[in-house]
């Protein structure tokens, strides 16, 4: 039964009233349920369902990359990367606080970063970022943008493509740092008819991470509401040990929510554009 209220209440998007009525319990019955459901479905089934589909090595890489060239016709690209806002309620502490997790779209939210395959499916996704912070900051507090960028992760292959050897590609929107290997759409105010055929590409592949959003939130309904949740329930508390009790240290938060130092990127690469323009061909 608790399974079925966690599940009613995050596919359905149901007041907890009508839930409660409907099952029979107390309201905060149904709301401690849920985050102890949630809680339970995330550390049991986030490896199983978005670590293991992260490429480990070369094949998965290429296999990634073959895919999005025949599905979406753009070569050597393994994964597409955009943010999704989740809606909150005004968070306590004053007028800095709601600044702070008050986005461009005018409500209170905080960030999922997520990346997705050719076939939809989320292989990477970190959480919790106040709804204020830019997607290139975001992307650059992460271990994953440190990682890649000292070469930890991608492969040392590349494709030939007009002279210039093209790296494994993540594509994104104009939000985030043009690197060698993260593709972003030409922002000039004035564009080439090759150069609006490549985003017109780069657009139809990095339309799968939105689709992803669409097929989640399409299937569990209650993202499509106001997360009505007190702030610390909005996303995993880990600030606290859960074996210990004891509030850790806050290097190892950080660690935990996958965050590094990291200087601003400015956004600018030579060979970034001999990529992009040898693919705009």
């Amino acid at each position: 039964m608790r399974l079925a209220i966690c599940l009613y209440r995050l596919g359905r998007g149901d007041y907890y009233f009508t839930i409660a009525e409907m099952f029979g319990v107390g309201v905060s019955t149904v709301a401690a349920i849920t985050e102890d459901v949630c809680e339970v479905i995330i550390n049991n089934l986030w490896n199983d369902s978005v670590v293991n589909h992260f490429p480990k090595n070369e094949q998965p890489f290429r296999e990634k990359m073959l895919d999005m060239e025949q599905i979406w016709q753009f070569p050597c690209c393994w994964s597409a990367i955009d943010g999704c806002h989740i809606s909150i309620k005004c968070p306590p502490g004053g007028l800095e606080s709601s600044k702070e997790y008050h986005n461009f779209k005018n409500f209170y939210s905080i960030v999922l970063m997520g990346m997705v395959d050719a076939k939809y499916r989320f292989i990477w996704a970190s959480c919790g970022y106040p709804g204020n912070s830019h997607d290139s900051i975001i992307m650059q507090s992460t271990t994953l943008w440190q990682e890649i960028a000292q070469g930890k992760i991608l492969p040392g292959i590349a494709k030939n493509v007009g002279g210039v050897d093209v790296p494994p590609l993540i594509v994104g929107d104009s939000a985030f740092p043009f690197q060698t290997w993260l593709m972003k759409p030409y922002t000039n105010a004035v564009l080439t008819e090759k150069q609006k055929y490549f985003n017109y590409r780069l657009s139809r592949a990095r339309m799968v991470s939105e689709g992803a959003y669409g097929q989640l939130k399409g299937r569990w309904r209650v993202l499509f509401l106001r997360n009505e949740c007190s702030q610390k329930n909005v996303k995993m508390d880990l600030t606290i040990d859960p074996a210990t009790g004891e509030r850790r240290d806050r290097e190892v938060i950080r660690n935990l929510l996958q965050m590094v130092r990291s200087p601003p990127v400015r956004d600018s690469c030579h060979q970034a554009t001999l990529i992009r323009n040898c693919l705009s061909f």
